[in-house]
């Protein structure tokens, strides 16, 4: 028997212990280059890849490519669709219910004096903020805690290790953490230090979480170190983590949240003197909206000095109405509102797309104003060792578009593609619709240059419409040549005349795998790229272009990835 193994080592006697390829105290960055300088050459050497370089895409070469290409938008031919791609942006900060609190999310709120964070799956977790910055600098603090057992139940002992972030009770000067305390779903209870290596702080067990019980945690704070101990268990003197004076206690929810779990703040003693009063109505305050001026969606606010701000987007627009008229929302992360002329029409504390019947609203005037309000996200850190200095990650709104109906609705437009290889391709097309109708089926090449429309068929809907064509001569995807084409459903009525359609962009191609290999369109391919865990320079933005870069910023990192004969990018979002 032969065995083969394609896999490269770097073995180095001297080390012994645990550790990773990005721990200093395993490999020093000149030794990480140096490898990957041995393993490049080596994938060179295998995979006859051709030796030579060149120079790295300067950003005003993508910037300068992506005002002059883009893939197109496709418009339907029968019914109306508005794509709503710039909008006028602000910011304006939120009030909050309580005063000197920020509840992030319906899933945080105040109940009975307790601080409640009800279990979801869902992104995003509810997080809480206290803010103690006019009250003088905390010198001790007593805060109840209460865990449900479900977040045991919810998580493998395996998942709970420290570079996820669980549940967190901190004091943070700004950014900076001066001291933080971590409860894991296996209920135990950490202390953490930070260490010169700061995504991996020093954990220092200090007792276990009984569940469906208050326990109680106590800080105190010194110049220099703060004693902490938790259920009434023994007093740990530990080092801070700033010595700057704590302006918040942030309450998080983590990484991994399932289960309800609340807190009770029994008493903060600041140098002005002891809080026991943390729930009083907040006061009516005006503030004034800052001004962002027109802005491309999809689009992201983000950092500390834009905390609690929420994003403000309007835009002005005219529609006839139609038998239906429905609003899609990309995205709104990690939530927030949306208006059409002043009237509440949705609101969402989740990511996911937003679907609104606003039929009714366009039969009664053709001049409208959409205003989308989307909420801050709390300064939360998901990932230990992907942590920014920055924790507000962006929030942002997708594209929105409205689909003017005129008597069928289509719906789960879906394209398959099922063989493709040598300019031929089998496909299959679906799509729902709102009453039983023919369907008819026509494409067009919409990049990189468009083409004449050419029927494929006339089909049978009865409410589901579904067919398997073969194409003959048509360009495959590939990564060397992405070629696009347009899709257009067509929905007939019982005199055979168009009333409504929709479209879909998409290219044709197969990926799959057999013995040991990686096929696209039927041709064996090597996967050759980069994962990028888009922290994007300029590096004080990165907590905005994070979860959402520019679209400069996708160009400027496909055209690098193109100069290093790559086919593959992949994007890490954390957030």
């Amino acid at each position: 028997m032969r065995v083969e193994n394609h896999d490269f080592f770097y073995y180095e006697p001297e080390f012994q212990g645990n550790g990773d390829f990005t721990d200093n105290n395993v490999f020093s960055p000149q030794k990480r280059k140096e490898y990957l300088e041995h393993y490049s050459d080596y994938l060179r050497r295998y995979y006859h890849i051709p030796n030579y370089s060149v120079k790295v895409c300067p950003e005003a070469e993508a910037k300068e490519l992506d005002s002059l290409v883009g893939v197109p938008v496709s418009l339907p031919k029968v019914s109306g669709r508005i794509n709503i791609t710039h909008m006028d942006a602000a910011l304006l900060k939120k009030c909050y219910f309580h005063k000197d609190w920020s509840l992030y999310t319906k899933k945080a709120y105040i109940e009975n004096q307790e601080l409640v964070f009800e279990g979801s799956p869902l992104s995003p977790n509810p997080n809480a903020v206290y803010w103690i910055s006019e009250k003088g600098r905390v010198t001790e603090a007593e805060i109840a805690v209460y865990m449900d057992k479900e977040y045991y139940n919810g998580i493998s002992d395996e998942k709970a290790g420290e570079n996820y972030t669980h549940r967190l009770i901190t004091l943070n000067a700004g950014t900076d953490e001066v001291v933080s305390v971590m409860f894991r779903p296996n209920g135990d209870c950490f202390a953490a230090v930070k260490k010169e290596d700061s995504y991996r702080p020093e954990l220092n067990h200090i007792g276990r979480v009984e569940w469906n019980s208050w326990q109680t945690l106590k800080i105190s704070l010194g110049k220099e170190s703060y004693a902490v101990s938790f259920a009434g268990g023994e007093s740990y003197q530990l080092p801070l983590g700033s010595f700057a004076d704590p302006d918040r206690i942030f309450f998080s929810s983590g990484m991994l949240h399932t289960g309800k779990w609340k807190l009770k703040l029994l008493k903060l003693v600041t140098e002005k003197g002891e809080i026991t009063d943390f729930f009083a109505p907040s006061e009516a305050t005006e503030y004034e909206e800052e001004q962002l001026g027109e802005v491309k969606l999809p689009y992201s606010v983000g950092n500390a000095h834009n905390a609690d701000k929420m994003l403000i987007l309007r835009r002005a627009f005219e529609a006839e109405a139609g038998a239906k008229a429905i609003l899609t929302v990309g995205s709104l992360d990690p939530g927030g509102r949306v208006y059409l002329d002043e009237e509440l029409i949705a609101q969402t504390d989740s990511f996911e797309e937003l679907k609104i019947d606003i039929t009714e609203a366009l039969k009664k005037q053709n001049k409208h104003m959409l205003r989308v309000e989307v909420d801050p996200r709390a300064p939360e850190i998901l990932y230990r060792s992907h942590a920014n200095a920055d924790p507000y990650n962006g929030w942002f709104s997708e594209e929105i578009t409205i689909d003017i109906i005129n008597e069928v609705e289509i719906t789960d437009a879906r394209i398959i593609t099922l063989f493709a290889e040598k300019k031929r391709a089998k496909v299959n097309f679906s799509c729902k619709t709102s009453k039983p109708c023919r369907v008819k089926l026509y494409m067009a090449p919409s990049w990189p240059a468009k083409g004449a429309e050419l029927q494929l068929g006339i089909f049978d809907s009865d409410g589901t419409m579904s067919a398997d064509v073969d194409l003959e001569n048509v360009n495959l995807w590939s990564a060397e040549t992405p070629e696009l084409y347009d899709i257009r459903f067509e929905v007939l009525n019982d005199q055979g005349l168009a009333v409504d359609d929709t479209v879909i962009e998409t290219g044709f191609r197969t990926i799959e795998q057999k013995n040991g290999a990686i096929y696209v369109n039927g041709k064996k391919i090597l996967i050759k790229g980069a994962l990028n865990m888009q922290f994007l320079p300029p590096y004080s933005e990165t907590s905005t272009t994070h979860i959402c870069p520019r679209g400069w910023q996708i160009v400027w990192q496909y055209l690098m990835l193109k100069k290093m004969q790559a086919n593959t990018l992949r994007l890490q979002i954390l957030g």
